[in-house]
Protein backbone atom coordinates (compact mmCIF):
# COMPACT_ATOMS: atom_id res chain seq x y z
CA UNK A 1 0.00 0.00 0.00
CA UNK A 2 2.81 2.39 0.86
CA UNK A 3 4.40 1.71 -2.54
CA UNK A 4 1.07 2.45 -4.26
CA UNK A 5 0.61 5.69 -2.29
CA UNK A 6 4.06 6.86 -3.35
CA UNK A 7 3.56 5.81 -6.97
CA UNK A 8 0.25 7.72 -7.26
CA UNK A 9 1.51 10.67 -5.17
CA UNK A 10 -1.18 10.11 -2.56
CA UNK A 11 -0.52 11.45 0.92
CA UNK A 12 -2.91 9.50 3.16
CA UNK A 13 -5.42 6.69 3.54
CA UNK A 14 -8.17 9.29 2.98
CA UNK A 15 -6.54 10.16 -0.36
CA UNK A 16 -6.39 6.46 -1.25
CA UNK A 17 -10.12 6.09 -0.55
CA UNK A 18 -10.93 9.06 -2.79
CA UNK A 19 -8.62 7.71 -5.49
CA UNK A 20 -10.44 4.37 -5.30
CA UNK A 21 -13.88 6.01 -5.66
CA UNK A 22 -12.69 8.02 -8.67
CA UNK A 23 -11.40 4.87 -10.42
CA UNK A 24 -14.70 3.07 -9.82
CA UNK A 25 -16.66 6.13 -10.95
CA UNK A 26 -14.80 6.26 -14.24
CA UNK A 27 -15.57 2.58 -14.83
CA UNK A 28 -19.26 3.04 -13.98
CA UNK A 29 -19.61 6.03 -16.32
CA UNK A 30 -18.18 4.01 -19.20
CA UNK A 31 -21.13 1.66 -18.79
CA UNK A 32 -23.60 4.55 -19.08
CA UNK A 33 -24.52 4.30 -15.40
CA UNK A 34 -24.40 6.59 -12.37
CA UNK A 35 -22.26 6.01 -9.31
CA UNK A 36 -23.89 5.72 -5.88
CA UNK A 37 -21.53 6.27 -2.96
CA UNK A 38 -22.32 5.36 0.63
CA UNK A 39 -21.44 8.31 2.85
CA UNK A 40 -17.89 8.05 4.13
CA UNK A 41 -15.74 10.94 2.93
CA UNK A 42 -15.45 14.42 4.36
CA UNK A 43 -15.33 17.88 2.81
CA UNK A 44 -11.55 18.22 3.18
CA UNK A 45 -9.09 16.26 1.08
CA UNK A 46 -6.24 16.76 -1.34
CA UNK A 47 -7.90 14.50 -3.94
CA UNK A 48 -11.09 16.16 -5.17
CA UNK A 49 -14.17 13.98 -5.34
CA UNK A 50 -16.18 14.15 -8.59
CA UNK A 51 -19.40 16.13 -8.18
CA UNK A 52 -21.43 13.89 -10.49
CA UNK A 53 -21.56 11.00 -8.01
CA UNK A 54 -24.72 10.45 -5.93
CA UNK A 55 -24.13 10.35 -2.17
CA UNK A 56 -26.33 8.28 0.12
CA UNK A 57 -26.15 10.40 3.29
CA UNK A 58 -26.95 8.42 6.43
CA UNK A 59 -24.82 9.15 9.50
CA UNK A 60 -24.07 12.79 8.55
CA UNK A 61 -20.95 12.85 10.70
CA UNK A 62 -18.49 12.79 7.79
CA UNK A 63 -20.13 15.45 5.67
CA UNK A 64 -23.22 17.40 6.74
CA UNK A 65 -26.09 17.20 4.21
CA UNK A 66 -26.25 20.99 3.74
CA UNK A 67 -22.52 21.06 2.98
CA UNK A 68 -22.86 18.20 0.48
CA UNK A 69 -25.55 20.12 -1.38
CA UNK A 70 -23.69 23.41 -1.20
CA UNK A 71 -20.62 21.72 -2.64
CA UNK A 72 -22.63 20.46 -5.61
CA UNK A 73 -23.34 16.80 -4.78
CA UNK A 74 -26.61 15.02 -5.50
CA UNK A 75 -27.97 13.35 -2.35
CA UNK A 76 -30.26 10.49 -1.35
CA UNK A 77 -31.65 10.74 2.19
CA UNK A 78 -30.73 7.51 3.99
CA UNK A 79 -31.09 8.91 7.50
CA UNK A 80 -30.25 6.37 10.19
CA UNK A 81 -33.31 7.47 12.13
CA UNK A 82 -35.91 6.42 11.12
CA UNK A 83 -34.94 4.65 7.88
CA UNK A 84 -32.69 1.92 9.26
CA UNK A 85 -34.40 -1.45 9.69
CA UNK A 86 -31.87 -3.70 11.40
CA UNK A 87 -32.94 -6.50 13.71
CA UNK A 88 -33.77 -4.78 16.99
CA UNK A 89 -33.33 -1.18 15.82
CA UNK A 90 -36.45 0.03 14.03
CA UNK A 91 -38.66 3.08 14.40
CA UNK A 92 -42.47 3.05 14.40
CA UNK A 93 -44.35 3.46 11.14
CA UNK A 94 -46.15 6.48 12.56
CA UNK A 95 -42.83 8.17 13.35
CA UNK A 96 -41.70 7.74 9.74
CA UNK A 97 -44.97 9.13 8.44
CA UNK A 98 -45.30 12.07 10.83
CA UNK A 99 -41.74 13.08 11.71
CA UNK A 100 -39.52 12.34 8.71
CA UNK A 101 -39.21 13.93 5.28
CA UNK A 102 -36.50 13.88 2.65
CA UNK A 103 -34.92 17.12 3.85
CA UNK A 104 -34.47 15.87 7.43
CA UNK A 105 -31.78 13.68 8.97
CA UNK A 106 -31.56 12.27 12.49
CA UNK A 107 -29.09 10.00 14.21
CA UNK A 108 -29.37 7.28 16.84
CA UNK A 109 -28.67 9.52 19.83
CA UNK A 110 -30.59 12.58 18.74
CA UNK A 111 -33.33 11.78 21.24
CA UNK A 112 -31.00 12.85 24.07
CA UNK A 113 -32.34 16.36 23.61
CA UNK A 114 -36.11 16.25 23.12
CA UNK A 115 -36.09 19.71 21.53
CA UNK A 116 -33.78 18.60 18.73
CA UNK A 117 -35.64 18.82 15.41
CA UNK A 118 -33.07 16.96 13.35
CA UNK A 119 -30.61 18.18 10.77
CA UNK A 120 -32.70 20.12 8.26
CA UNK A 121 -31.88 21.45 4.80
CA UNK A 122 -33.89 23.77 2.61
CA UNK A 123 -35.88 22.10 -0.20
CA UNK A 124 -33.37 21.35 -2.95
CA UNK A 125 -33.79 19.53 -6.26
CA UNK A 126 -30.48 17.78 -5.64
CA UNK A 127 -32.11 15.74 -2.83
CA UNK A 128 -33.53 13.23 -5.27
CA UNK A 129 -35.22 10.82 -2.86
CA UNK A 130 -34.89 8.57 0.13
CA UNK A 131 -33.85 5.00 0.84
CA UNK A 132 -34.76 2.53 3.55
CA UNK A 133 -31.82 0.44 4.73
CA UNK A 134 -32.37 -3.17 5.78
CA UNK A 135 -29.61 -5.49 6.92
CA UNK A 136 -28.85 -8.82 8.58
CA UNK A 137 -32.26 -10.48 8.29
CA UNK A 138 -33.78 -13.34 6.35
CA UNK A 139 -36.79 -12.62 4.18
CA UNK A 140 -39.34 -13.94 6.66
CA UNK A 141 -38.07 -11.28 9.10
CA UNK A 142 -37.73 -8.54 6.49
CA UNK A 143 -41.27 -8.67 5.13
CA UNK A 144 -43.09 -7.83 8.41
CA UNK A 145 -40.54 -5.09 9.12
CA UNK A 146 -40.64 -3.38 5.75
CA UNK A 147 -44.16 -3.65 4.36
CA UNK A 148 -45.65 -0.81 6.46
CA UNK A 149 -42.50 1.27 6.83
CA UNK A 150 -41.87 1.34 3.09
CA UNK A 151 -45.42 2.50 2.49
CA UNK A 152 -45.03 5.37 4.97
CA UNK A 153 -41.66 6.43 3.56
CA UNK A 154 -42.92 6.26 -0.01
CA UNK A 155 -45.96 8.41 0.67
CA UNK A 156 -43.82 11.04 2.39
CA UNK A 157 -41.50 11.06 -0.63
CA UNK A 158 -44.24 11.18 -3.26
CA UNK A 159 -46.46 13.71 -1.48
CA UNK A 160 -43.68 15.48 0.41
CA UNK A 161 -45.98 16.68 3.18
CA UNK A 162 -47.35 15.27 6.39
CA UNK A 163 -50.92 14.11 5.90
CA UNK A 164 -53.37 12.72 8.42
CA UNK A 165 -51.99 9.64 10.16
CA UNK A 166 -55.40 8.10 10.88
CA UNK A 167 -56.40 8.41 7.23
CA UNK A 168 -53.10 6.91 6.09
CA UNK A 169 -53.37 4.03 8.60
CA UNK A 170 -56.87 3.16 7.33
CA UNK A 171 -55.70 3.17 3.71
CA UNK A 172 -52.68 1.10 4.66
CA UNK A 173 -54.90 -1.63 6.14
CA UNK A 174 -56.70 -2.00 2.81
CA UNK A 175 -53.59 -2.05 0.64
CA UNK A 176 -51.78 -4.37 3.05
CA UNK A 177 -54.67 -6.84 2.83
CA UNK A 178 -54.31 -6.76 -0.95
CA UNK A 179 -50.60 -7.42 -0.60
CA UNK A 180 -51.24 -10.33 1.73
CA UNK A 181 -53.67 -11.93 -0.76
CA UNK A 182 -50.96 -11.74 -3.42
CA UNK A 183 -48.35 -13.21 -1.12
CA UNK A 184 -50.42 -15.99 0.46
CA UNK A 185 -53.95 -16.89 -0.72
CA UNK A 186 -54.81 -18.13 2.75
CA UNK A 187 -55.26 -16.63 6.20
CA UNK A 188 -53.01 -17.60 9.09
CA UNK A 189 -54.23 -17.69 12.69
CA UNK A 190 -52.18 -18.72 15.72
CA UNK A 191 -53.06 -19.17 19.38
CA UNK A 192 -50.48 -19.47 22.12
CA UNK A 193 -47.80 -17.03 20.99
CA UNK A 194 -45.86 -15.29 23.75
CA UNK A 195 -46.23 -11.90 22.04
CA UNK A 196 -49.43 -12.08 19.97
CA UNK A 197 -49.87 -8.33 19.65
CA UNK A 198 -47.25 -7.83 16.93
CA UNK A 199 -45.78 -9.44 13.85
CA UNK A 200 -42.92 -6.95 13.91
CA UNK A 201 -40.63 -8.03 16.73
CA UNK A 202 -37.02 -7.13 17.45
CA UNK A 203 -35.77 -10.46 16.16
CA UNK A 204 -38.30 -13.32 15.96
CA UNK A 205 -40.24 -12.98 19.23
CA UNK A 206 -43.52 -12.87 17.29
CA UNK A 207 -42.86 -16.56 16.50
CA UNK A 208 -42.20 -17.64 20.10
CA UNK A 209 -44.56 -19.78 22.20
CA UNK A 210 -44.10 -21.17 25.71
CA UNK A 211 -46.21 -24.35 25.67
CA UNK A 212 -48.50 -25.32 22.76
CA UNK A 213 -48.98 -23.32 19.56
CA UNK A 214 -52.26 -23.83 17.71
CA UNK A 215 -51.88 -23.12 13.98
CA UNK A 216 -54.80 -22.60 11.60
CA UNK A 217 -54.71 -21.93 7.83
CA UNK A 218 -57.84 -20.92 5.92
CA UNK A 219 -57.81 -20.72 2.07
CA UNK A 220 -59.11 -17.48 0.54
CA UNK A 221 -59.45 -19.10 -2.91
CA UNK A 222 -61.61 -22.14 -3.60
CA UNK A 223 -59.27 -23.35 -6.35
CA UNK A 224 -56.22 -24.01 -4.20
CA UNK A 225 -54.83 -26.72 -1.97
CA UNK A 226 -52.27 -26.00 0.74
CA UNK A 227 -49.29 -28.29 1.25
CA UNK A 228 -46.85 -27.91 4.11
CA UNK A 229 -43.62 -29.19 5.69
CA UNK A 230 -42.33 -29.10 9.27
CA UNK A 231 -38.60 -29.37 8.58
CA UNK A 232 -37.90 -26.18 6.64
CA UNK A 233 -37.89 -27.77 3.20
CA UNK A 234 -39.86 -26.06 0.40
CA UNK A 235 -43.35 -27.61 0.11
CA UNK A 236 -44.30 -29.50 -3.04
CA UNK A 237 -47.67 -30.93 -4.20
CA UNK A 238 -46.56 -34.31 -2.82
CA UNK A 239 -46.01 -33.05 0.74
CA UNK A 240 -48.61 -33.14 3.49
CA UNK A 241 -51.99 -31.65 2.56
CA UNK A 242 -53.44 -29.13 4.98
CA UNK A 243 -56.76 -30.55 6.13
CA UNK A 244 -56.82 -29.79 9.87
CA UNK A 245 -55.30 -27.44 12.45
CA UNK A 246 -51.90 -28.26 13.93
CA UNK A 247 -50.72 -28.19 17.55
CA UNK A 248 -46.97 -27.58 17.83
CA UNK A 249 -45.10 -28.39 21.04
CA UNK A 250 -41.47 -28.03 19.90
CA UNK A 251 -39.30 -25.91 17.62
CA UNK A 252 -40.81 -26.14 14.15
CA UNK A 253 -39.53 -24.71 10.88
CA UNK A 254 -42.95 -24.45 9.23
CA UNK A 255 -43.46 -23.88 5.49
CA UNK A 256 -46.76 -23.71 3.57
CA UNK A 257 -47.50 -23.19 -0.12
CA UNK A 258 -50.75 -22.89 -2.09
CA UNK A 259 -51.06 -24.93 -5.30
CA UNK A 260 -53.63 -25.31 -8.06
CA UNK A 261 -54.93 -28.81 -8.79
CA UNK A 262 -52.35 -29.18 -11.59
CA UNK A 263 -49.48 -28.47 -9.17
CA UNK A 264 -48.89 -24.84 -10.16
CA UNK A 265 -47.85 -22.78 -7.10
CA UNK A 266 -49.98 -19.73 -6.24
CA UNK A 267 -48.40 -16.86 -4.33
CA UNK A 268 -45.30 -17.22 -2.22
CA UNK A 269 -44.20 -19.74 0.37
CA UNK A 270 -45.20 -18.91 3.94
CA UNK A 271 -42.12 -19.19 6.18
CA UNK A 272 -42.57 -19.33 9.94
CA UNK A 273 -39.77 -20.53 12.21
CA UNK A 274 -41.77 -21.17 15.39
CA UNK A 275 -39.63 -21.41 18.53
CA UNK A 276 -40.55 -22.94 21.88
CA UNK A 277 -39.38 -20.66 24.73
CA UNK A 278 -40.52 -22.41 27.90
CA UNK A 279 -38.66 -20.20 30.43
CA UNK A 280 -39.53 -16.63 31.38
CA UNK A 281 -38.16 -14.27 34.01
CA UNK A 282 -39.41 -11.50 36.28
CA UNK A 283 -37.59 -8.67 38.03
CA UNK A 284 -38.70 -5.29 39.31
CA UNK A 285 -35.32 -3.56 39.67
CA UNK A 286 -34.49 -2.56 36.08
CA UNK A 287 -34.29 1.08 35.05
CA UNK A 288 -36.95 0.43 32.40
CA UNK A 289 -39.18 -2.43 31.28
CA UNK A 290 -37.85 -3.25 27.82
CA UNK A 291 -39.01 -5.71 25.17
CA UNK A 292 -36.95 -8.86 24.52
CA UNK A 293 -33.85 -8.22 22.42
CA UNK A 294 -34.28 -4.47 22.79
CA UNK A 295 -31.55 -2.23 21.39
CA UNK A 296 -31.50 -0.43 24.74
CA UNK A 297 -29.82 -2.36 27.53
CA UNK A 298 -31.52 -3.80 30.58
CA UNK A 299 -29.85 -1.65 33.23
CA UNK A 300 -29.78 -1.88 37.00
CA UNK A 301 -27.86 -0.47 39.93
CA UNK A 302 -27.17 -2.11 43.28
CA UNK A 303 -28.56 -5.65 43.38
CA UNK A 304 -30.82 -7.35 40.86
CA UNK A 305 -33.05 -10.33 41.70
CA UNK A 306 -34.14 -12.53 38.79
CA UNK A 307 -36.95 -15.04 39.19
CA UNK A 308 -37.25 -17.79 36.55
CA UNK A 309 -40.52 -19.57 35.82
CA UNK A 310 -41.65 -22.43 33.57
CA UNK A 311 -44.95 -24.24 33.23
CA UNK A 312 -43.80 -27.82 32.78
CA UNK A 313 -44.09 -29.97 35.90
CA UNK A 314 -41.09 -32.08 36.80
CA UNK A 315 -38.67 -30.29 34.52
CA UNK A 316 -35.33 -28.78 35.59
CA UNK A 317 -33.84 -25.38 34.79
CA UNK A 318 -30.06 -25.15 34.62
CA UNK A 319 -28.33 -21.80 34.12
CA UNK A 320 -25.04 -19.94 33.69
CA UNK A 321 -24.09 -16.34 34.43
CA UNK A 322 -21.03 -15.99 32.18
CA UNK A 323 -22.68 -16.20 28.77
CA UNK A 324 -21.75 -19.85 28.20
CA UNK A 325 -24.29 -22.44 27.16
CA UNK A 326 -25.81 -24.37 30.10
CA UNK A 327 -24.84 -28.02 30.40
CA UNK A 328 -25.70 -30.92 32.71
CA UNK A 329 -23.05 -29.78 35.20
CA UNK A 330 -24.47 -26.23 35.36
CA UNK A 331 -26.26 -25.09 38.54
CA UNK A 332 -29.92 -26.07 38.96
CA UNK A 333 -32.29 -23.15 39.48
CA UNK A 334 -34.01 -23.39 42.87
CA UNK A 335 -34.42 -19.76 44.01
CA UNK A 336 -34.19 -16.23 42.59
CA UNK A 337 -30.75 -15.35 41.25
CA UNK A 338 -29.00 -12.30 42.69
CA UNK A 339 -26.45 -10.36 40.65
CA UNK A 340 -24.44 -7.21 41.38
CA UNK A 341 -22.50 -6.80 38.14
CA UNK A 342 -23.09 -6.90 34.39
CA UNK A 343 -24.21 -10.44 33.60
CA UNK A 344 -25.42 -12.50 30.71
CA UNK A 345 -27.87 -15.08 32.01
CA UNK A 346 -28.60 -18.18 29.94
CA UNK A 347 -31.08 -20.74 31.26
CA UNK A 348 -32.11 -24.03 29.63
CA UNK A 349 -35.02 -26.33 30.47
CA UNK A 350 -34.24 -30.06 30.73
CA UNK A 351 -36.58 -33.06 30.72
CA UNK A 352 -36.58 -36.19 32.86
CA UNK A 353 -33.80 -37.76 30.80
CA UNK A 354 -31.79 -34.52 30.89
CA UNK A 355 -32.60 -33.70 27.29
CA UNK A 356 -32.89 -29.96 26.51
CA UNK A 357 -36.41 -28.68 25.84
CA UNK A 358 -36.96 -25.76 23.48
CA UNK A 359 -34.84 -22.63 23.29
CA UNK A 360 -32.77 -21.26 26.17
CA UNK A 361 -33.65 -18.00 27.87
CA UNK A 362 -30.84 -15.56 27.12
CA UNK A 363 -30.81 -12.08 28.65
CA UNK A 364 -28.05 -9.57 29.35
CA UNK A 365 -28.29 -7.27 32.36
CA UNK A 366 -26.04 -4.23 32.50
CA UNK A 367 -24.79 -2.89 35.82
CA UNK A 368 -24.66 0.91 36.03
CA UNK A 369 -22.17 2.35 38.48
CA UNK A 370 -23.30 5.61 40.09
CA UNK A 371 -20.59 8.10 40.96
CA UNK A 372 -21.41 11.68 41.89
CA UNK A 373 -18.68 14.29 41.45
CA UNK A 374 -18.22 18.04 41.04
CA UNK A 375 -19.32 17.74 37.38
CA UNK A 376 -22.54 15.81 37.99
CA UNK A 377 -25.54 17.53 36.36
CA UNK A 378 -23.48 20.61 35.51
CA UNK A 379 -23.96 22.39 32.12
CA UNK A 380 -22.00 20.42 29.53
CA UNK A 381 -21.39 21.17 25.85
CA UNK A 382 -19.29 19.57 23.13
CA UNK A 383 -17.78 20.21 19.73
CA UNK A 384 -20.61 18.41 17.93
CA UNK A 385 -23.62 20.23 19.42
CA UNK A 386 -24.92 21.00 15.92
CA UNK A 387 -24.87 17.29 15.11
CA UNK A 388 -25.92 15.72 18.43
CA UNK A 389 -27.21 18.46 20.74
CA UNK A 390 -27.44 17.38 24.35
CA UNK A 391 -25.35 14.24 23.87
CA UNK A 392 -22.55 15.66 26.03
CA UNK A 393 -24.85 15.56 29.05
CA UNK A 394 -24.23 11.80 29.24
CA UNK A 395 -20.66 12.65 30.27
CA UNK A 396 -21.77 14.38 33.48
CA UNK A 397 -24.85 12.37 34.52
CA UNK A 398 -23.01 10.48 37.28
CA UNK A 399 -23.80 7.12 35.64
CA UNK A 400 -20.97 4.87 34.45
CA UNK A 401 -22.14 2.55 31.68
CA UNK A 402 -19.89 2.11 28.69
CA UNK A 403 -22.63 2.17 26.07
CA UNK A 404 -24.08 5.45 27.34
CA UNK A 405 -21.39 7.74 26.02
CA UNK A 406 -20.71 10.90 24.09
CA UNK A 407 -19.14 10.14 20.74
CA UNK A 408 -17.77 11.92 17.70
CA UNK A 409 -15.67 11.07 14.66
CA UNK A 410 -12.08 12.23 15.11
CA UNK A 411 -11.57 15.52 13.25
CA UNK A 412 -8.82 17.26 15.28
CA UNK A 413 -11.42 19.45 17.00
CA UNK A 414 -13.09 17.12 19.47
CA UNK A 415 -13.79 18.50 22.92
CA UNK A 416 -16.21 18.45 25.85
CA UNK A 417 -16.57 21.39 28.24
CA UNK A 418 -18.15 21.48 31.71
CA UNK A 419 -19.20 24.62 33.55
CA UNK A 420 -19.02 24.08 37.33
CA UNK A 421 -21.01 27.35 37.66
CA UNK A 422 -18.59 28.79 40.22
CA UNK A 423 -14.86 28.65 40.97
CA UNK A 424 -14.15 25.30 42.63
CA UNK A 425 -10.97 23.74 43.97
CA UNK A 426 -10.13 20.54 42.05
CA UNK A 427 -7.62 17.90 43.19
CA UNK A 428 -8.50 14.94 41.01
CA UNK A 429 -9.90 14.32 37.54
CA UNK A 430 -11.24 11.02 36.27
CA UNK A 431 -12.10 10.06 32.68
CA UNK A 432 -14.15 6.99 31.79
CA UNK A 433 -13.89 5.99 28.14
CA UNK A 434 -15.40 3.02 26.35
CA UNK A 435 -13.65 -0.14 27.56
CA UNK A 436 -13.33 -3.60 26.04
CA UNK A 437 -9.88 -4.85 27.12
CA UNK A 438 -8.08 -3.93 23.91
CA UNK A 439 -8.32 -0.18 23.26
CA UNK A 440 -6.83 2.95 24.78
CA UNK A 441 -7.62 6.65 24.47
CA UNK A 442 -5.46 9.77 24.41
CA UNK A 443 -6.51 13.25 25.49
CA UNK A 444 -5.59 16.40 27.40
CA UNK A 445 -7.56 18.25 30.10
CA UNK A 446 -7.51 22.03 30.52
CA UNK A 447 -8.87 24.11 33.40
CA UNK A 448 -9.98 27.74 33.35
CA UNK A 449 -11.52 30.30 35.67
CA UNK A 450 -13.08 32.44 32.94
CA UNK A 451 -13.48 30.10 29.95
CA UNK A 452 -10.91 32.16 28.03
CA UNK A 453 -7.50 31.51 29.58
CA UNK A 454 -6.75 27.78 29.84
CA UNK A 455 -4.08 25.76 31.63
CA UNK A 456 -3.31 22.16 30.71
CA UNK A 457 -3.33 20.08 33.90
CA UNK A 458 -3.43 16.62 32.31
CA UNK A 459 -1.44 15.58 29.24
CA UNK A 460 -2.48 12.05 28.33
CA UNK A 461 -1.60 12.49 24.65
CA UNK A 462 0.90 9.63 24.66
CA UNK A 463 -1.13 7.17 26.75
CA UNK A 464 -1.10 3.49 25.71
CA UNK A 465 -2.61 1.92 28.84
CA UNK A 466 -5.84 0.07 28.09
CA UNK A 467 -9.18 1.58 29.10
CA UNK A 468 -10.98 -0.20 31.95
CA UNK A 469 -14.22 0.05 33.95
CA UNK A 470 -12.24 1.94 36.60
CA UNK A 471 -11.47 4.82 34.26
CA UNK A 472 -8.29 6.88 34.01
CA UNK A 473 -7.49 8.71 37.28
CA UNK A 474 -5.41 11.91 37.34
CA UNK A 475 -4.30 13.53 40.58
CA UNK A 476 -3.41 17.20 40.04
CA UNK A 477 -2.16 20.06 42.21
CA UNK A 478 -5.13 21.67 43.95
CA UNK A 479 -6.42 24.12 41.34
CA UNK A 480 -9.31 26.56 41.43
CA UNK A 481 -11.35 26.49 38.21
CA UNK A 482 -14.90 26.96 36.92
CA UNK A 483 -14.47 25.33 33.53
CA UNK A 484 -13.08 21.92 32.59
CA UNK A 485 -12.27 21.13 28.99
CA UNK A 486 -11.47 17.61 27.79
CA UNK A 487 -9.72 17.54 24.40
CA UNK A 488 -10.13 14.04 22.96
CA UNK A 489 -7.31 13.10 20.59
CA UNK A 490 -7.24 9.41 19.75
CA UNK A 491 -8.91 6.01 20.06
CA UNK A 492 -6.57 3.12 19.23
CA UNK A 493 -9.40 0.86 17.99
CA UNK A 494 -11.21 2.99 15.39
CA UNK A 495 -11.71 6.60 14.23
CA UNK A 496 -14.57 7.26 16.68
CA UNK A 497 -14.00 8.88 20.09
CA UNK A 498 -16.11 7.79 23.08
CA UNK A 499 -16.34 9.40 26.52
CA UNK A 500 -18.54 7.75 29.14
CA UNK A 501 -17.97 10.15 32.06
CA UNK A 502 -15.81 13.13 32.99
CA UNK A 503 -15.62 13.46 36.78
CA UNK A 504 -13.85 15.91 39.08
CA UNK A 505 -13.19 15.78 42.82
Amino acid sequence: MQVYLAEKKLESIEDLYRHFIIRLHESVKKQGKQTLVWEGFGPAGTVEMPKDIIVMAWETSHYRPAALLEDGFTVINASFKPLYVVNNRRWPVQYIYEDWHKYKWENWDSNVDSSFQGILVEPNEKVIGGSMLAWEQQQYKQLPSLRHRLAAMSERLWRNYKGNWSNFAQRLVRTDEQLERLLHPFRVKTTGRLFPESDDSNFTEHLWFDSILQLQLTPTLSTIQIHYTLDGTPPTPTDALWDKDLALDKNTDFRAQAFLANGTPVGHTLIRDYRLHPISYQTDSLFADLAPNSWERKKFSGELKIKLTQNRVGKTIRYTLDGSAPALQSPVYTQPIQITQSTRLIAQLYGEEENPIGEPLSESFTYVKKEASLTTAKPTTASNEDFEPGLARLVTDGMIERWDHWWEKKNDNNWIQVDLEKPTKIKELKVYTFWDNYRYYQYTIDLSLDGQQWTTLVDFSKNTSLASPDGYVHEIPATSAQYIRLNVLHNSANPVLHIVELAAF
